[in-house]
Protein backbone atom coordinates (compact mmCIF):
# COMPACT_ATOMS: atom_id res chain seq x y z
CA UNK A 1 0.00 0.00 0.00
CA UNK A 2 1.12 3.54 -0.71
CA UNK A 3 0.55 5.91 2.19
CA UNK A 4 0.33 9.67 2.44
CA UNK A 5 3.66 10.64 3.98
CA UNK A 6 2.50 14.20 4.60
CA UNK A 7 -0.06 13.23 7.21
CA UNK A 8 -0.22 15.80 10.04
CA UNK A 9 1.46 18.36 7.81
CA UNK A 10 -1.61 19.12 5.74
CA UNK A 11 -2.97 22.39 7.17
CA UNK A 12 -6.52 23.09 8.34
CA UNK A 13 -7.29 19.39 8.71
CA UNK A 14 -9.03 17.23 11.29
CA UNK A 15 -7.79 13.62 11.05
CA UNK A 16 -10.29 11.04 12.30
CA UNK A 17 -9.45 7.65 13.75
CA UNK A 18 -12.51 5.45 13.16
CA UNK A 19 -11.80 2.31 15.20
CA UNK A 20 -12.75 -1.29 14.55
CA UNK A 21 -15.47 -2.38 17.00
CA UNK A 22 -13.63 -5.43 18.34
CA UNK A 23 -9.89 -5.09 17.81
CA UNK A 24 -7.05 -2.56 17.73
CA UNK A 25 -7.43 -1.26 14.20
CA UNK A 26 -8.85 1.80 12.49
CA UNK A 27 -10.28 2.61 9.09
CA UNK A 28 -8.19 4.08 6.28
CA UNK A 29 -9.63 5.18 2.96
CA UNK A 30 -8.21 5.48 -0.54
CA UNK A 31 -8.01 8.98 -1.97
CA UNK A 32 -6.12 9.94 -5.12
CA UNK A 33 -4.44 6.54 -5.20
CA UNK A 34 -3.10 6.76 -1.61
CA UNK A 35 -4.30 5.28 1.66
CA UNK A 36 -5.04 7.98 4.20
CA UNK A 37 -6.90 8.61 7.42
CA UNK A 38 -10.38 10.05 6.89
CA UNK A 39 -10.01 13.81 7.21
CA UNK A 40 -12.23 16.88 7.38
CA UNK A 41 -11.64 20.63 7.13
CA UNK A 42 -10.53 22.19 10.42
CA UNK A 43 -10.81 25.94 10.94
CA UNK A 44 -8.69 26.16 14.09
CA UNK A 45 -11.69 27.15 16.20
CA UNK A 46 -12.30 25.78 19.68
CA UNK A 47 -12.52 22.09 18.84
CA UNK A 48 -15.23 21.19 21.39
CA UNK A 49 -17.71 23.37 19.53
CA UNK A 50 -17.23 21.43 16.27
CA UNK A 51 -18.10 17.93 17.50
CA UNK A 52 -21.63 17.94 16.07
CA UNK A 53 -20.32 19.20 12.72
CA UNK A 54 -17.74 16.40 12.60
CA UNK A 55 -20.51 13.85 13.15
CA UNK A 56 -22.59 15.35 10.35
CA UNK A 57 -19.67 15.28 7.88
CA UNK A 58 -18.71 11.68 8.70
CA UNK A 59 -22.32 10.62 8.18
CA UNK A 60 -22.44 12.40 4.83
CA UNK A 61 -19.12 11.01 3.55
CA UNK A 62 -19.03 7.50 5.00
CA UNK A 63 -22.58 6.71 6.08
CA UNK A 64 -21.55 6.26 9.72
CA UNK A 65 -23.32 7.65 12.78
CA UNK A 66 -20.52 8.62 15.14
CA UNK A 67 -19.63 10.75 18.13
CA UNK A 68 -16.20 12.19 18.88
CA UNK A 69 -14.68 10.03 21.58
CA UNK A 70 -11.56 12.03 22.38
CA UNK A 71 -8.88 14.30 21.06
CA UNK A 72 -5.43 12.80 20.65
CA UNK A 73 -3.41 15.83 19.59
CA UNK A 74 -3.80 19.34 18.27
CA UNK A 75 -1.23 21.32 16.32
CA UNK A 76 -1.31 24.89 15.12
CA UNK A 77 -3.74 24.12 12.32
CA UNK A 78 -4.53 20.41 12.55
CA UNK A 79 -6.11 18.04 15.04
CA UNK A 80 -6.24 14.27 15.61
CA UNK A 81 -9.37 12.77 17.12
CA UNK A 82 -10.82 9.33 17.76
CA UNK A 83 -14.45 8.65 16.91
CA UNK A 84 -16.92 6.07 18.22
CA UNK A 85 -19.16 4.40 15.64
CA UNK A 86 -22.71 3.69 16.77
CA UNK A 87 -24.17 2.30 13.56
CA UNK A 88 -24.16 2.53 9.77
CA UNK A 89 -26.75 4.68 8.04
CA UNK A 90 -27.32 5.50 4.38
CA UNK A 91 -25.62 4.25 1.24
CA UNK A 92 -22.23 5.78 0.47
CA UNK A 93 -19.46 4.48 -1.79
CA UNK A 94 -15.76 4.59 -0.89
CA UNK A 95 -12.79 2.23 -0.75
CA UNK A 96 -11.65 1.43 2.79
CA UNK A 97 -9.78 -1.17 4.81
CA UNK A 98 -8.69 -1.78 8.39
CA UNK A 99 -5.24 -0.69 9.49
CA UNK A 100 -3.92 -2.68 12.47
CA UNK A 101 -0.67 -2.86 14.41
CA UNK A 102 0.80 -5.41 12.00
CA UNK A 103 0.14 -3.14 9.00
CA UNK A 104 1.49 -0.22 10.98
CA UNK A 105 4.77 -1.98 11.69
CA UNK A 106 5.18 -3.33 8.15
CA UNK A 107 4.43 -0.05 6.40
CA UNK A 108 6.45 2.19 8.67
CA UNK A 109 3.35 4.16 9.57
CA UNK A 110 1.46 7.06 8.06
CA UNK A 111 4.15 9.71 8.28
CA UNK A 112 6.70 10.70 10.92
CA UNK A 113 4.52 13.21 12.76
CA UNK A 114 1.44 11.02 12.74
CA UNK A 115 3.29 7.94 14.01
CA UNK A 116 3.87 9.54 17.40
CA UNK A 117 0.12 9.66 18.00
CA UNK A 118 -0.67 6.38 16.27
CA UNK A 119 1.96 4.43 18.23
CA UNK A 120 0.40 5.69 21.46
CA UNK A 121 -3.09 4.86 20.21
CA UNK A 122 -2.15 1.23 19.55
CA UNK A 123 -0.57 0.96 23.01
CA UNK A 124 -3.69 2.40 24.56
CA UNK A 125 -5.99 0.02 22.69
CA UNK A 126 -4.05 -3.06 23.78
CA UNK A 127 -3.72 -1.97 27.44
CA UNK A 128 -5.53 -4.08 30.03
CA UNK A 129 -6.06 -1.21 32.49
CA UNK A 130 -7.74 2.09 31.67
CA UNK A 131 -5.65 5.18 32.46
CA UNK A 132 -6.40 7.02 35.70
CA UNK A 133 -7.94 10.43 35.12
CA UNK A 134 -9.50 9.79 31.71
CA UNK A 135 -12.99 11.35 31.56
CA UNK A 136 -15.85 8.82 31.51
CA UNK A 137 -17.17 10.21 28.20
CA UNK A 138 -13.89 9.23 26.55
CA UNK A 139 -14.66 5.57 27.23
CA UNK A 140 -16.32 3.45 24.55
CA UNK A 141 -19.99 2.81 25.32
CA UNK A 142 -20.46 5.80 27.63
CA UNK A 143 -22.49 7.83 25.13
CA UNK A 144 -25.10 5.12 24.61
CA UNK A 145 -25.34 4.52 28.37
CA UNK A 146 -25.95 8.24 28.94
CA UNK A 147 -28.60 8.35 26.21
CA UNK A 148 -30.38 5.26 27.56
CA UNK A 149 -30.64 6.94 30.97
CA UNK A 150 -31.84 10.21 29.40
CA UNK A 151 -34.53 8.44 27.38
CA UNK A 152 -35.75 6.74 30.56
CA UNK A 153 -36.05 10.11 32.30
CA UNK A 154 -37.88 11.59 29.31
CA UNK A 155 -40.36 8.71 29.33
CA UNK A 156 -41.10 9.34 33.01
CA UNK A 157 -41.90 12.99 32.18
CA UNK A 158 -43.91 12.14 29.03
CA UNK A 159 -41.35 13.92 26.84
CA UNK A 160 -40.81 12.68 23.29
CA UNK A 161 -37.43 12.89 21.57
CA UNK A 162 -37.64 14.59 18.16
CA UNK A 163 -34.16 14.13 16.71
CA UNK A 164 -30.62 12.91 17.18
CA UNK A 165 -28.65 14.11 20.23
CA UNK A 166 -25.67 16.37 19.62
CA UNK A 167 -22.36 16.88 21.43
CA UNK A 168 -22.56 20.53 22.45
CA UNK A 169 -19.47 20.84 24.62
CA UNK A 170 -16.96 18.15 25.53
CA UNK A 171 -14.11 19.09 27.81
CA UNK A 172 -11.72 17.60 30.33
CA UNK A 173 -14.13 17.95 33.25
CA UNK A 174 -17.61 18.03 31.76
CA UNK A 175 -19.64 16.91 28.78
CA UNK A 176 -22.89 18.50 27.54
CA UNK A 177 -25.29 16.89 25.06
CA UNK A 178 -28.39 18.49 23.54
CA UNK A 179 -31.54 16.46 22.85
CA UNK A 180 -34.36 17.92 20.73
CA UNK A 181 -37.79 17.12 22.19
CA UNK A 182 -41.44 18.13 22.10
CA UNK A 183 -40.76 20.12 25.30
CA UNK A 184 -37.95 22.11 23.72
CA UNK A 185 -34.25 21.33 23.78
CA UNK A 186 -33.07 19.25 26.73
CA UNK A 187 -29.51 19.33 28.00
CA UNK A 188 -27.70 16.40 29.54
CA UNK A 189 -24.60 17.22 31.54
CA UNK A 190 -22.01 14.93 33.08
CA UNK A 191 -19.13 16.09 35.26
CA UNK A 192 -15.96 14.24 36.11
CA UNK A 193 -15.10 13.24 39.65
CA UNK A 194 -16.94 13.56 42.92
CA UNK A 195 -15.08 16.47 44.55
CA UNK A 196 -17.49 18.11 44.49
CA UNK A 197 -20.44 16.47 42.76
CA UNK A 198 -22.00 19.21 40.67
CA UNK A 199 -25.21 17.22 40.66
CA UNK A 200 -25.42 17.18 44.47
CA UNK A 201 -24.42 20.83 44.81
CA UNK A 202 -27.00 21.96 42.25
CA UNK A 203 -29.76 19.89 43.87
CA UNK A 204 -28.99 21.28 47.32
CA UNK A 205 -28.81 24.87 46.09
CA UNK A 206 -32.04 24.37 44.16
CA UNK A 207 -33.85 23.06 47.23
CA UNK A 208 -32.84 26.17 49.20
CA UNK A 209 -33.14 28.83 46.51
CA UNK A 210 -35.42 27.36 43.79
CA UNK A 211 -35.98 30.74 42.14
CA UNK A 212 -32.23 31.30 41.61
CA UNK A 213 -30.97 27.90 40.47
CA UNK A 214 -31.59 26.10 37.17
CA UNK A 215 -34.30 23.46 37.81
CA UNK A 216 -33.39 19.87 36.98
CA UNK A 217 -35.60 17.18 35.47
CA UNK A 218 -33.61 14.35 37.02
CA UNK A 219 -30.17 13.53 38.42
CA UNK A 220 -27.99 10.51 39.06
CA UNK A 221 -25.50 11.61 41.76
CA UNK A 222 -23.63 8.30 41.56
CA UNK A 223 -22.56 9.14 37.99
CA UNK A 224 -22.72 12.94 38.35
CA UNK A 225 -25.37 13.15 35.62
CA UNK A 226 -28.23 15.60 35.27
CA UNK A 227 -30.92 16.35 32.69
CA UNK A 228 -32.52 19.77 32.38
CA UNK A 229 -34.60 21.89 30.04
CA UNK A 230 -33.08 24.72 28.07
CA UNK A 231 -33.63 27.99 29.94
CA UNK A 232 -35.61 29.68 27.11
CA UNK A 233 -38.28 27.00 27.51
CA UNK A 234 -38.46 27.98 31.20
CA UNK A 235 -39.03 31.65 30.40
CA UNK A 236 -35.41 32.82 30.68
CA UNK A 237 -33.06 34.40 28.16
CA UNK A 238 -29.39 35.31 27.71
CA UNK A 239 -28.16 38.06 29.99
CA UNK A 240 -28.00 41.59 28.57
CA UNK A 241 -25.09 43.94 29.25
CA UNK A 242 -27.45 46.30 31.11
CA UNK A 243 -28.24 43.46 33.55
CA UNK A 244 -24.68 42.53 34.52
CA UNK A 245 -24.69 44.62 37.70
CA UNK A 246 -28.06 43.36 38.98
CA UNK A 247 -27.03 39.77 38.26
CA UNK A 248 -23.83 40.28 40.26
CA UNK A 249 -25.83 41.71 43.18
CA UNK A 250 -28.15 38.72 43.16
CA UNK A 251 -25.21 36.33 43.11
CA UNK A 252 -23.63 38.18 46.02
CA UNK A 253 -26.81 37.74 48.08
CA UNK A 254 -26.85 34.03 47.26
CA UNK A 255 -23.21 33.59 48.35
CA UNK A 256 -23.84 35.36 51.65
CA UNK A 257 -26.75 32.99 52.33
CA UNK A 258 -24.41 30.00 51.89
CA UNK A 259 -21.95 31.25 54.53
CA UNK A 260 -24.06 29.90 57.40
CA UNK A 261 -23.69 26.28 56.24
CA UNK A 262 -20.01 25.91 55.34
CA UNK A 263 -19.73 22.56 57.12
CA UNK A 264 -22.38 21.08 54.87
CA UNK A 265 -20.53 22.23 51.76
CA UNK A 266 -17.33 20.72 53.17
CA UNK A 267 -19.13 17.42 53.71
CA UNK A 268 -20.10 17.54 50.02
CA UNK A 269 -16.38 17.57 49.16
CA UNK A 270 -16.10 21.18 48.04
CA UNK A 271 -12.38 21.99 47.69
CA UNK A 272 -10.95 24.34 50.28
CA UNK A 273 -9.82 27.61 48.68
CA UNK A 274 -9.90 29.52 51.96
CA UNK A 275 -7.35 32.28 52.40
CA UNK A 276 -5.00 30.19 54.53
CA UNK A 277 -4.96 27.44 51.87
CA UNK A 278 -4.24 29.98 49.12
CA UNK A 279 -1.39 31.47 51.14
CA UNK A 280 0.03 27.99 51.80
CA UNK A 281 -0.06 27.26 48.06
CA UNK A 282 1.89 30.47 47.37
CA UNK A 283 4.59 29.51 49.88
CA UNK A 284 5.02 26.06 48.28
CA UNK A 285 4.84 27.32 44.71
CA UNK A 286 8.62 27.41 44.20
CA UNK A 287 8.67 23.60 44.55
CA UNK A 288 6.11 23.11 41.77
CA UNK A 289 7.59 25.04 38.87
CA UNK A 290 8.79 22.05 36.84
CA UNK A 291 5.59 22.21 34.83
CA UNK A 292 6.61 25.62 33.46
CA UNK A 293 9.95 24.41 32.10
CA UNK A 294 8.57 22.28 29.26
CA UNK A 295 5.49 21.84 27.09
CA UNK A 296 4.04 23.85 24.24
CA UNK A 297 4.89 27.25 25.72
CA UNK A 298 7.85 26.83 28.11
CA UNK A 299 8.91 29.76 30.25
CA UNK A 300 12.45 31.04 30.53
CA UNK A 301 14.32 30.62 33.82
CA UNK A 302 14.09 34.36 34.51
CA UNK A 303 10.33 34.31 33.87
CA UNK A 304 9.85 31.41 36.28
CA UNK A 305 11.84 33.23 38.96
CA UNK A 306 9.70 36.33 38.42
CA UNK A 307 6.55 34.23 38.63
CA UNK A 308 7.64 32.60 41.91
CA UNK A 309 8.37 36.00 43.43
CA UNK A 310 5.04 37.36 42.17
CA UNK A 311 3.05 34.41 43.57
CA UNK A 312 4.79 34.59 46.96
CA UNK A 313 4.22 38.34 47.25
CA UNK A 314 0.57 38.20 46.20
CA UNK A 315 -0.14 35.15 48.33
CA UNK A 316 1.25 36.90 51.39
CA UNK A 317 -1.55 39.44 51.04
CA UNK A 318 -4.10 36.82 52.12
CA UNK A 319 -3.49 37.74 55.76
CA UNK A 320 -4.39 41.36 54.97
CA UNK A 321 -7.61 40.29 53.27
CA UNK A 322 -8.44 38.09 56.26
CA UNK A 323 -8.41 41.19 58.51
CA UNK A 324 -11.74 42.27 57.01
CA UNK A 325 -14.94 40.88 58.55
CA UNK A 326 -16.07 39.26 55.29
CA UNK A 327 -17.24 35.65 55.67
CA UNK A 328 -16.02 32.83 53.49
CA UNK A 329 -18.82 31.28 51.46
CA UNK A 330 -19.60 28.63 48.94
CA UNK A 331 -18.09 30.04 45.76
CA UNK A 332 -18.12 29.32 42.05
CA UNK A 333 -14.78 29.86 40.33
CA UNK A 334 -16.52 29.61 36.96
CA UNK A 335 -18.97 32.46 37.67
CA UNK A 336 -19.36 34.38 34.42
CA UNK A 337 -21.91 36.00 32.14
CA UNK A 338 -22.49 32.80 30.15
CA UNK A 339 -23.62 30.95 33.29
CA UNK A 340 -26.43 33.38 34.13
CA UNK A 341 -29.89 33.69 32.58
CA UNK A 342 -32.49 36.41 33.02
CA UNK A 343 -36.27 36.17 33.36
CA UNK A 344 -39.29 38.00 34.71
CA UNK A 345 -38.66 36.59 38.19
CA UNK A 346 -34.99 37.54 38.27
CA UNK A 347 -31.81 35.62 37.47
CA UNK A 348 -30.86 31.96 37.61
CA UNK A 349 -27.29 30.78 38.09
CA UNK A 350 -26.02 27.50 36.69
CA UNK A 351 -22.84 25.48 36.07
CA UNK A 352 -21.69 24.87 39.66
CA UNK A 353 -19.01 22.36 38.73
CA UNK A 354 -16.22 24.51 40.17
CA UNK A 355 -17.82 25.00 43.55
CA UNK A 356 -15.31 25.73 46.31
CA UNK A 357 -15.22 27.23 49.78
CA UNK A 358 -13.45 30.55 49.44
CA UNK A 359 -13.49 34.30 49.85
CA UNK A 360 -16.52 35.42 47.78
CA UNK A 361 -14.71 38.27 46.00
CA UNK A 362 -12.69 35.81 43.91
CA UNK A 363 -15.89 34.66 42.17
CA UNK A 364 -16.85 38.02 40.70
CA UNK A 365 -13.23 38.67 39.73
CA UNK A 366 -13.45 35.58 37.53
CA UNK A 367 -16.39 37.28 35.83
CA UNK A 368 -14.10 40.27 35.17
CA UNK A 369 -11.59 37.99 33.45
CA UNK A 370 -14.33 36.87 31.06
CA UNK A 371 -15.11 40.40 29.88
CA UNK A 372 -13.80 41.06 26.37
CA UNK A 373 -14.59 43.18 23.33
CA UNK A 374 -17.13 40.58 22.28
CA UNK A 375 -19.24 41.49 25.31
CA UNK A 376 -19.81 44.90 23.79
CA UNK A 377 -20.61 44.21 20.11
CA UNK A 378 -22.63 47.38 19.61
CA UNK A 379 -19.73 49.67 20.51
CA UNK A 380 -16.96 51.04 18.33
CA UNK A 381 -13.35 50.13 19.11
CA UNK A 382 -12.60 53.61 20.46
CA UNK A 383 -15.05 53.31 23.36
CA UNK A 384 -14.90 49.58 24.08
CA UNK A 385 -12.08 49.77 26.62
CA UNK A 386 -13.72 52.71 28.40
CA UNK A 387 -17.09 50.94 28.46
CA UNK A 388 -15.52 47.81 29.91
CA UNK A 389 -14.08 49.87 32.78
CA UNK A 390 -17.47 51.47 33.44
CA UNK A 391 -19.20 48.08 33.35
CA UNK A 392 -16.66 46.49 35.69
CA UNK A 393 -17.09 49.34 38.18
CA UNK A 394 -20.88 49.02 38.13
CA UNK A 395 -20.63 45.25 38.59
CA UNK A 396 -18.15 45.71 41.44
CA UNK A 397 -20.36 48.24 43.25
CA UNK A 398 -23.46 46.07 42.87
CA UNK A 399 -21.63 42.95 44.05
CA UNK A 400 -20.22 44.70 47.12
CA UNK A 401 -23.48 46.30 48.21
CA UNK A 402 -24.93 43.27 50.08
CA UNK A 403 -21.66 42.92 52.02
CA UNK A 404 -22.20 46.26 53.74
CA UNK A 405 -23.79 44.28 56.57
CA UNK A 406 -20.23 43.14 57.39
CA UNK A 407 -18.06 46.16 56.51
CA UNK A 408 -18.63 49.77 55.37
CA UNK A 409 -18.34 50.47 51.64
CA UNK A 410 -14.92 52.11 51.91
CA UNK A 411 -13.40 49.08 53.59
CA UNK A 412 -15.10 46.72 51.15
CA UNK A 413 -13.49 48.60 48.27
CA UNK A 414 -10.08 48.25 49.92
CA UNK A 415 -10.66 44.54 50.42
CA UNK A 416 -11.69 44.19 46.79
CA UNK A 417 -8.44 45.79 45.62
CA UNK A 418 -6.47 43.30 47.72
CA UNK A 419 -8.52 40.41 46.30
CA UNK A 420 -7.62 41.59 42.79
CA UNK A 421 -3.95 41.18 43.62
CA UNK A 422 -4.46 37.67 45.00
CA UNK A 423 -6.71 36.50 42.15
CA UNK A 424 -3.85 35.21 39.91
CA UNK A 425 -2.70 32.94 42.76
CA UNK A 426 -6.24 31.57 43.06
CA UNK A 427 -6.24 30.87 39.33
CA UNK A 428 -2.89 29.07 39.50
CA UNK A 429 -4.07 26.94 42.42
CA UNK A 430 -7.19 26.13 40.44
CA UNK A 431 -5.12 25.02 37.43
CA UNK A 432 -2.73 22.90 39.47
CA UNK A 433 -5.60 21.06 41.15
CA UNK A 434 -7.17 20.41 37.75
CA UNK A 435 -3.92 19.05 36.32
CA UNK A 436 -3.56 16.63 39.22
CA UNK A 437 -6.88 15.00 38.28
CA UNK A 438 -6.13 14.53 34.58
CA UNK A 439 -4.76 11.52 32.73
CA UNK A 440 -1.02 12.04 32.59
CA UNK A 441 0.38 12.57 29.10
CA UNK A 442 -3.09 13.18 27.66
CA UNK A 443 -4.19 15.91 25.28
CA UNK A 444 -5.82 17.71 28.21
CA UNK A 445 -2.65 17.89 30.31
CA UNK A 446 -0.76 19.43 27.39
CA UNK A 447 -3.61 21.86 26.68
CA UNK A 448 -3.92 23.01 30.29
CA UNK A 449 -0.16 23.37 30.64
CA UNK A 450 0.06 25.62 27.57
CA UNK A 451 -2.80 27.80 28.79
CA UNK A 452 -1.31 28.02 32.26
CA UNK A 453 2.04 29.14 30.82
CA UNK A 454 0.41 31.81 28.65
CA UNK A 455 -1.77 33.16 31.45
CA UNK A 456 1.18 33.23 33.84
CA UNK A 457 3.13 35.34 31.38
CA UNK A 458 0.11 37.60 31.09
CA UNK A 459 -0.06 38.04 34.88
CA UNK A 460 3.58 39.14 34.91
CA UNK A 461 3.01 41.85 32.31
CA UNK A 462 -0.37 43.33 33.19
Amino acid sequence: MEFDENLAEKPNTCYCLIPHPNRAAFMIVKEDGKWVLPSLPYTGEWFASTFAEIGDQILSRYGLIVTVLRRLQRGKDFVFCELEVHRRSGDTSYEARWYDIEAHQKSGGLGAKANEYLDQWFLDKTATVLPIGRPPWEHTGWFMEAMTWSKGVMAQHNIRQLGAPKQVMVGAFSCVLSIPSDSGTLFFKASQGDKPSETSITRELGSRWPSRIMPLLETDPSKNWMLMKDYPSLGYRTLKESEYADAARGFSELLIDTSSSLEQWREMNCPDFSLDKIEAFSREFSQRTGLFESGGAPMEKEEIEMLVKFVEEMGAKCSSLADFAIPETLGNLDFRVGNIASGKNGFIYFDWQESVITHPFFCVLNMFDEFSDSDFPSLGEAVQESQQSVTKLSVQNAFLEPFTEFEPTERLEKAFEIAKLIQPVVQLKRWFEKLEKLEQGSFWVKEFAVNMHLWSKFYLTR
